[in-house]
């Protein structure tokens, strides 16, 4: 009979089958056709290798349940009930956990608690608001959570689709000293009746990034909390009209990053913020690039960036080029800052489809207008092709350093 294999050699043969999570197509039902509730995106020959014996089975489970998403109906129970009943062993496993309200919930059983418990190693953990819930209902998971967070260290958590943000108000408190990143993301329909009013801003001293989707929420209009160390906010605001970033985002942050439209609002900054690195992601339908020019030329905190980047792509299949009269206008207001002391990089970039003449793209005056403009300023000119089957293929035109400009 053959030795069995070390267990180093085992980890080492098995970390090869991990997938990166990147596609959510990627998500399989990890545990068998009784439990379609819960899925996970473990490859099938991980899960092949989990047969092998005990020792295989042991070192594989760790790997297949580090994200699992829960997709809760009425009572949450068929949900959680192979984890705290059948195998809740597996809960240590537990990295990641996505939380998916899918159906209107009406009750919660009394041993969630206990199950929640149970998740001690959780470092990311995302609610989905598909669907309406209770207050009651509501207040009593969120009661669960934050107990949970008390116990554990929390890095990363993401509040999606959600208009109670009461419940973001009880849960920050628990994971205050160790939170490093905070995603939120509002409905596109949603419009404020009320103003969320917070006895004590919750301070997170760990906060690094902030992500925010959607800004029409009570969240980002008031000090709901302080993040004295945050370094990256991330804003997606598509609604026309003025509008402002959160009051609570210090004016220390190194980087910000803007993703809107050709028909977005302007950016108003009625706070001095001071970011070393501004990215603008214009999602332009008609080659309209106009929203960057005018933000650019309104920015207060223009001397003390040392890197601007802009990106410009479309949602449809059928992508108009930006026309040479607004890479102009662009060139005009960047030639200014061509002393030495301001920019470090300029990063420019446009997302072709296949339907768009691959010649014509080539012809387009990126390169010229912004080396022009770029003076002593290093650019790097960035053209991104995606073929037919949607992947993407990269194609660096150009990087001129500062010997060479």
């Amino acid at each position: 009979m053959q030795p069995p294999l070390p267990l180093e050699l085992i980890i080492s043969i098995v970390s090869f089958l991990v997938e990166p999570r990147t596609r959510k197509d990627a998500e399989i039902n990890v545990i068998n056709r009784s439990t379609p509730n819960i899925r996970g995106q473990a490859s099938r020959d991980l899960l092949t290798c989990s047969l092998v014996c005990r020792t295989w089975k042991d070192v594989c489970q760790a790997l297949i349940f580090r994200w699992i998403r829960i997709f809760c109906y009425e009572d949450m129970v068929d949900g959680f009930s192979f984890f705290h009943f059948t195998v809740p062993r597996l809960c240590k496993h537990v990295l990641e956990f996505s939380l998916v309200f899918s159906g209107d919930i009406e009750s919660i059983p009394r041993w969630m608690d206990e199950c929640l418990g149970r998740f001690t190693n959780l470092r990311k953990l995302e609610l989905i608001y598909w669907s309406d819930m209770d207050a009651a209902v509501s207040f009593q998971l969120a009661q669960g959570i934050a107990s949970l967070l008390d116990t554990i260290n929390l890095k990363h958590l993401s509040l999606l689709f959600c208009d109670n943000f009461d419940d973001l108000l009880r849960i920050l408190p628990a994971c205050s000293a160790t939170l490093e990143r905070l995603t939120i993301q509002g409905h596109d329909g949603y419009t404020p009746t009320t103003v969320l009013t917070t006895p004590l801003a919750v301070r997170l001293e760990a906060l690094r990034s902030a992500e925010l989707y959607g800004l029409l929420n009570p969240f980002t209009q008031t000090n709901t909390i302080e993040c004295p160390n945050l370094e990256s906010v991330t804003i997606l605001h598509y609604r026309r009209g003025p509008w402002g970033l959160p009051p609570w985002i210090p004016a220390s942050i190194t980087k910000l990053i803007l993703q809107v439209s050709s028909t977005s609002g302007r950016l108003q900054f009625s706070r001095a913020v001071y970011p070393a690195s501004l990215k603008i992601e214009l999602n332009s339908l008609i080659g309209d690039v106009a929203w960057v020019t005018e933000c650019i030329n309104h920015l207060p905190f223009l001397n003390y960036l040392q890197q601007l980047e802009i990106k410009i792509s479309s949602a449809r299949n059928k992508f108009i080029l930006p026309p040479s009269a607004h890479y102009e206008a662009l060139c005009r207001l960047l030639q200014p800052l061509q002393r030495p002391t301001l920019l470090l990089h300029i990063i420019f970039s446009v997302d072709v489809r296949r339907c768009v003449d691959i010649g014509v793209a080539d012809d387009i005056p990126t390169v010229g207008m912004l080396v022009l403009a770029a003076g002593t300023v290093s650019a790097m000119i960035i053209k991104h092709i995606a073929d037919h089957t949607g992947e993407d293929r990269v194609s660096l035109v150009g990087e001129y350093p500062l010997a060479q400009l």
